[in-house]
């Protein structure tokens, strides 16, 4: 998660949780099932979200009025949410992210390949207390504003239930690569072995071709970047 909280006139943001996703397939749509938030376990930054604390604020926004984004940048909307409801779990929801732009696109493939595995809300806190026993901020009333896509999970306790259409294979990741405009060669690297063992392989090769394969290694890596941007 991530809050914002108004203190001495200033709005101040702090990282404290988010929810893992288990992706097994996304729809062609772009559409996804999940939990956002889970009520009663404490979160890596030290909070536990109390039951209800979203319902006023969902009730008035509705889904519509929360904005999906990528990593909380305002900049970046990738998709809408379709629904958002509290259970007995916690806060469920489903959306869809945008297949017809770009950063979508890349939002989808980076998803499908497990690099973006996480949910994080970003609100404002309208009522909570601190427990001395547990040593543990109770988040009873909450201002959602955003839920965003995001690469690091902190509150592990919620998973996707259900998610769309087929699962992607390798095949299919390395197009999208391409697609997003990255070196034949890099797109299929990235797709059979990640991210991390592309670079590694990538990088001894560049050792040995000396300078001008540091120049090269430089390139793909600085171009992944940019094509994957949104941090």
């Amino acid at each position: 998660m991530r809050t914002f909280e108004k203190k001495s006139g200033h709005d101040l943001a702090k990282n404290a949780g988010a929810v893992l996703l288990d992706i097994k397939a996304i729809g062609e749509d772009g559409t996804f099932e999940g939990y956002a938030s889970t009520f009663g376990n404490v979160d890596n930054g030290g909070d536990r979200v109390i039951a209800g604390a979203f319902a006023k604020s969902i009730s008035v926004k509705t889904a519509r009025g929360v904005k999906m984004l990528r990593d909380h940048d305002k900049r970046h909307l990738i998709g809408e949410w379709l629904e958002i409801r509290e259970d007995a779990k916690g806060l469920y929801v489903r959306g869809r992210v945008f297949v017809d732009i770009q950063m979508g696109k890349e939002t989808l493939v980076l998803m499908r390949a497990g690099q973006l595995s996480a949910l994080s809300i970003g609100y404002k806190t309208i009522e909570s207390e601190y427990s001395k026993l547990d040593d543990v901020r109770n988040l009873r009333e909450i201002d959602l504003w955003e839920i965003s896509v995001v690469p690091f999970p902190m509150n592990e306790m919620a998973t996707i239930d259900a998610v769309k259409q087929r699962d992607w294979t390798a095949k299919d990741v390395e197009r999208y690569l391409r697609d997003a405009g990255m070196p034949s060669a890099f797109a299929k690297m990235v797709a059979n072995h990640g991210i991390n063992a592309a670079k590694a392989k990538l990088a001894g090769d560049c050792r040995d071709g000396g300078e001008s394969g540091e120049k090269e290694l430089a390139g793909l890596i600085n171009g992944l970047a940019a094509t994957f941007k949104g941090n």
